[in-house]
């Protein structure tokens, strides 16, 4: 994967790679916390506690629970 730093030299606008790597951090972020959840449900935790382990909102684990 290229860096940054690879770049150098090529006219790259800095601003706006820094701005794509950290909408794809966050991308990665939220999916484990989609999977984590997941998984807190499939062990049978309650909504409330899987958002709690998974940092998320109780509608977004809701919506999990109404996607099965």
């Amino acid at each position: 994967m290229e860096t940054m730093f690879d770049t150098v030299g090529r006219g790259t606008d800095w601003i706006e790679l820094k701005r794509r790597e950290d909408e794809r951090v966050a991308q990665a972020e939220y999916k484990r916390a989609i999977a984590t959840a997941k998984k807190a449900l499939d062990k049978g935790l309650s909504i409330e506690d899987a958002a709690e382990l998974a940092d998320l909102t109780l509608a977004e684990v809701e919506v999990l629970v109404e996607a099965v």
